[in-house]
């Protein structure tokens, strides 16, 4: 069970950076890149070195050794958002709602009677393919994320494209997925113009705007059968156009997998073309907030920690530390300047509870998963969590205890919402009991369901349907189909 800690610094984490760096010595005669400076740093005698190095690597038979030289990922990516305005399939400007699909963007009111649709905007593409007699392509581009900030409008999609040629009898692969980033200014929220367009090599794991930039982290994996060049290796699109990262902004850490995290930052207000910088090596885990990227690599007795700082839109130098222990998740990690550290809210997580929410100032909500069931519970918010009242619910409520975004709590209306399999129930509750009170029910995931509170209104929304519940009356008000 956690500790009862405001905030628990891990003693052993580094809090200063990298250190000078000095050239490499000249690397043996083998297919290695060849490395021309290191950083690196130590926390003692017993805390593992972590480094990063600064590689040259201009040549692509280079990189293939470097890439081999690394293992391929066998775990799931881990990569999370933390910041105010932090990727989503929903953003509210004032009473404009932008819905994210898998192929485009749903424009709403929220007005009193019930949503309106305003517009829509076509971002993505299903999937379209050539076949030719020495040639084969085919490209889809899916909607990932979009943000809203100020004026403008940011949608974030994942472009698959691969292609197959024959050559002097020789047949070479490509695959040239990316990320793509669509800008739009949004002076009039009902009608976005599009402004410009770029693209970041990998796939979309973590985004989120601060201030007037747009920072984007990609993933990108290397195979044992990628053939390295442009769309594969770190580099960015304006359009057709790809430009390589230089040498000088791929760090190749002195650990990991076969593959690298890609920070790009963006000027939104512009729409300039981006900064961007790689960590090789880096590709399992990682957190994004308003200071940098912090990219874990699991290591023995910890993690190695390589930190990208952002001042001024512009991404510095990597800072390597250790992260000694284990977490048990990206949730409980927060960046604290150069380092990492553990935080918590000073409460004392109710035994068995797999999800907590303060009801108000006195009072704890918590779902617990059963066997087949799930508990949801009111207790005090003393140490004892003394059970004040409960209801079992369906199996088809385990999934809310990982979607706390979408989980409503009105302790002055005495009302609780949670989203379910099949859409989502509103309970009430008087301090003794949970009643249920109402249901909307819609077939998309649940993990793509959100809420918007507006006075006495709550808009329940997913990529199929817009809710508008009156809480006054306790009804469902109008329902919008996209």
């Amino acid at each position: 069970m956690r500790k009862n800690l405001i905030l628990l610094v891990l003693s052993t984490l580094l809090l200063t950076a990298c250190g000078e760096k000095q050239p490499s010595e000249t690397p043996a005669e083998s297919a290695a890149p060849e490395q021309t400076a290191v950083s690196e740093m130590k926390d003692s005698a017993s805390a593992p070195a972590v480094s990063v190095t600064v590689s040259p690597v201009s040549d692509e038979s280079r990189l293939a050794a470097l890439f081999a030289a690394l293992p391929e990922r066998e775990g799931e990516r881990s990569y999370e958002s933390r910041g105010d305005c932090a990727g989503d399939i929903v953003a509210v400007s004032g009473d404009v709602v932008y819905v994210l699909g898998d192929y485009g963007v749903e424009i709403c009111r929220l007005e009193a009677d019930g949503a309106v649709l305003l517009s829509a905007l076509d971002t993505g593409f299903f999937w379209d393919e050539a076949d030719e007699e020495d040639s084969w392509s085919g490209q889809e581009k899916q909607c990932a994320a979009l943000m809203v900030s100020e004026n403008r409008l940011v949608v974030l999609s994942d472009l698959f494209s691969y292609a197959i040629s024959s050559a002097d009898g020789q047949w070479q692969s490509v695959d040239a997925s990316r990320c793509t980033v669509d800008i739009y200014d949004i002076s009039d929220p009902e009608n976005p113009v599009w402004m410009r367009s770029f693209s970041q090599t990998g796939c979309e794991s973590a985004a989120l705007i601060t201030g007037d930039k747009l920072y984007l982290v990609t993933d990108r994996e290397i195979y044992r059968d990628d053939t390295l060049g442009e769309g594969t290796v770190p580099g960015w699109w304006q359009g057709e156009a790809w430009t390589a990262l230089s040498p000088t902004a791929q760090y190749v850490c002195d650990r990991g997998i076969s593959g690298y995290a890609q920070l790009g930052v963006y000027d939104l207000e512009k729409a300039a073309e981006p900064s961007c910088c790689a960590l090789i090596g880096c590709g399992e885990a990682g957190l994004l907030c308003e200071r940098g990227f912090y990219g874990l690599i699991p290591a023995e007795g910890g993690s190695a920690v390589y930190f990208l700082g952002v001042r001024d839109g512009s991404i510095g130098e990597p800072v390597c530390s250790f992260l000694s222990g284990s977490y048990g998740s990206l949730s409980e990690l927060t960046g604290a300047g150069d380092t990492l550290c553990l935080l918590q809210d000073g409460t004392l997580t109710a035994d068995g509870a797999h999800w907590q929410r303060r009801y108000d100032e006195n009072r704890l909500l918590t779902l617990t998963v059963e066997e087949s069931s799930v508990r949801l519970a009111l207790t005090d918010g003393s140490s004892a969590h003394t059970l004040l009242a409960s209801r079992t619910l369906g199996w088809d409520f385990h999934e809310a205890v990982d979607e706390d975004c979408a989980i409503y709590t009105d302790a002055e209306r005495g009302l609780v919402g949670l989203p379910v399999e099949d859409g989502y129930t509103l309970f009430s509750c008087d301090g003794s009991s949970f009643d249920h009170v109402l249901d909307c029910y819609s077939s998309d995931l649940s993990s793509y369901r959100r809420v918007i509170a507006r006075g006495n209104r709550l808009y329940v929304l997913d990529r199929q349907r817009l809710f508008t519940l009156d809480l006054e009356n306790l009804s469902i008000r109008n329902t919008l189909i996209f």
